[in-house]
């Protein structure tokens, strides 16, 4: 089109050889965007990093930027602080995330609004945040912001709703986190942040497993299969990975593999996947981390009281899944030398999640005793529902309030004197969690 535009004299075909060069530009960067996000989804994303200016990163991509703010009557503000301490990140990547931020608020702010960029060293970290004048979001908009192909009602036409999803895998890739804060008519600040500690090494190279782990899928879907293998084997190259379409064959390799983590589906062509559960619990404790199409709380209750260790449902992130099989196998390192948590008459032991109450002593799952020593070391404050789920699976997710009621439902149960009306694990909500602090 550029070849053709620069031939052409007749200012109607000339607009056209316009419109075609800068519909083919945006076609591209919406192909580049979903590369990278699929790219970023199975792990195979790589970042290169090295030492970042980001005062001087922010203070270009900003005055970059100015002339399309001003083209659309809107003011962009720089507030920077003098001085900023080096980062290890991937500056293209970083740029990527600071221009997307920025475009979007453009996208949002009327006519005379303004935009501000800003920065901050806070808790170990960089943050950068984009606040803007514009027409702000209602808490249901925000919910699923992050998530691919979501796009606001309002927005304007183009586009697939990648550029924040594509965000969120690229902060976390450097071990950040990415947030959003908006009221209805009050504009919104769009705000991530950078650890000043070198970033995930999965972002740079496959994590080393502690141990060679055996992983055993139980999945009559092969392209589930494949998916779930590509995920594990990008983070952990040297793990071993079996798999099996039946339910009774599963059954017996776990008896014979003896697999470090069983990855179950509840949709098996033989038996159900919760009948494979039951006969496992007769022999083993390894961890089951169930995989299925049905969301409801019932069935989610009913795998967890039979013995599962944890419940993801389809369709998933692979950042998500890796997180709670990495959870999972934490359980196969041999307990460190921990000191215990204590919370009044509570006594947590974080190598083995044993819990002592008021002289008794209680059992807990992995997830549950994650829950606990995150609630006993906040105890007396409000812990939200993503605080909690970061600090469970280290990742925030669509179904984590309702995977949270579940697992406190079972503390209270083996802690409150009345579950029903609990005196040690509070709900406040709409927001999260409460441990008393007179324990």
């Amino acid at each position: 089109s550029d070849l053709l535009a620069s031939e052409l004299h007749d200012e109607p075909l000339l607009s056209l050889a316009r419109n075609i060069s800068q519909g083919a530009s945006s076609l591209n960067s919406r192909i580049d965007e979903l590369l990278d996000l699929a790219r970023g989804e199975v792990g195979m994303l790589q970042l290169k990093l090295e030492p970042v200016d980001l005062l001087q990163l922010l203070r270009e991509t900003g005055d970059s930027m100015r002339p399309l703010a001003s083209s659309r009557g809107q003011s962009l503000t720089l507030d920077l602080p003098p001085s900023l301490p080096p980062v290890r990140a991937d500056a293209a990547r970083v740029q990527q995330v600071i221009t997307n931020l920025l475009g979007n608020a453009f996208k949002f702010t009327p006519v005379a609004g303004s935009i501000t960029l800003r920065a901050k060293e806070k808790d170990a970290a960089l943050v950068v945040e984009v606040r803007d004048t514009g027409p702000g979001m209602s808490k249901e908009e925000q919910k699923r912001l992050f998530e691919p192909y979501r796009r606001l009602h309002r927005e304007p036409s183009g586009g697939l709703g990648l550029g924040l999803a594509l965000c969120k895998t690229l902060v976390e890739l450097h071990g950040g986190q990415i947030w959003v804060r908006s009221n209805v008519g009050r504009g919104s600040t769009f705000g991530f942040s950078l650890p000043l500690e070198a970033a995930d090494e999965q972002a740079v190279e496959s994590e080393k497993p502690t141990k060679l782990w055996k992983v055993l899928i139980i999945e009559d879907d092969q392209e589930i299969v494949s998916f779930v293998s590509v995920a594990f084997q990008m983070r952990w190259p040297e793990a071993q990975l079996i798999s099996s379409s039946l339910g009774e064959e599963g059954l017996e390799l776990v008896e014979t593999e003896n697999p470090d983590l069983v990855i179950l589906d509840l949709g098996l062509p033989d038996t159900s996947g919760f009948e494979v559960l039951r006969q496992i619990r007769l022999f083993s404790s390894v961890p089951v981390v169930i995989l299925t199409v049905r969301a409801d709380e019932a069935d989610m209750v009913k795998g967890l009281e039979w013995g599962a260790d944890d419940y993801v449902v389809k369709p998933f992130r692979q950042l998500e899944l890796l997180a709670r099989l990495k959870v999972q196998l934490r359980k196969q390192i041999p307990p460190g030398e921990e000191a215990p948590i204590i919370c009044g008459s509570l006594r947590l032991d974080p190598s083995t999640y044993q819990l002592t109450y008021g002289g008794k002593e209680i059992s807990l799952t992995i997830v549950e005793g994650r829950i606990m020593q995150y609630l006993m070391q906040n105890a007396g404050h409000v812990i939200t529902h993503s605080r909690l789920a970061e600090a469970v699976w280290e990742e925030d997710h669509p179904g984590a309030v309702d995977s949270l009621r579940v697992y406190i439902r079972y503390l209270r149960e083996k802690l409150e004197e009345d579950p029903s009306h609990p005196q040690l694990i509070l709900t406040k909500v709409g927001i999260g969690y409460l441990l008393a602090k007179s324990v």
